[in-house]
């Protein structure tokens, strides 16, 4: 049987409060885990994503403090890492959340598109996940680093 962790050895291994896992179960950024005689208990899966947000969620509060910076290059830097985080959030993480916060970008890098081309292809064209990868895709098509993606 796979050894399963209460929320409190969980928040300390990853130096997370309880409240931020509860957070991001409510958020369905983490799958509710199982429950016992003891409350939740928290298995491999579950640490996997954990270990993914407990890396990416301080780097977003960071951006977001930095950008009250007035400097452009630390503005386009920061631009390029959230543009990562969120490509990761939904590629490692299987986080739809990822993919609707690259839609909201003005522009997407050709790295990214070409990225997100490669992810449609796990999906069938039927399935609502390609359609809104191509639909942001297509979105995007009229900047030149998508544009030099798709060449």
């Amino acid at each position: 049987q796979d050894t399963t962790y209460s929320p409190a050895q969980v928040a300390e291994m990853f130096n997370v409060s309880k409240s931020t896992l509860y957070r991001w179960e409510r958020e369905g950024k983490l799958p509710r885990p199982a429950r016992d005689l003891r409350g939740r208990q928290y298995g491999r899966e579950e640490l996997r994503v954990i270990a993914q947000l407990a890396e990416i969620e301080p780097l977003k509060r960071r951006i977001h403090q930095v950008y009250e910076l007035d400097d452009p290059a630390a503005t386009e830097a920061l631009e390029d890492l959230a543009e990562k985080l969120s490509l990761d959030k939904f590629v490692m993480l299987h986080d739809l959340t990822g993919l609707y916060e690259l839609a909201e970008r003005p522009k997407l890098k050709s790295e990214t598109i070409r990225r997100l081309l490669q992810e449609a292809l796990q999906y069938e064209p039927t399935d609502e996940v390609f359609k809104e990868i191509i639909r942001i895709i297509h979105s995007k098509s009229n900047s030149s680093s998508s544009t030099d993606a798709l060449n």
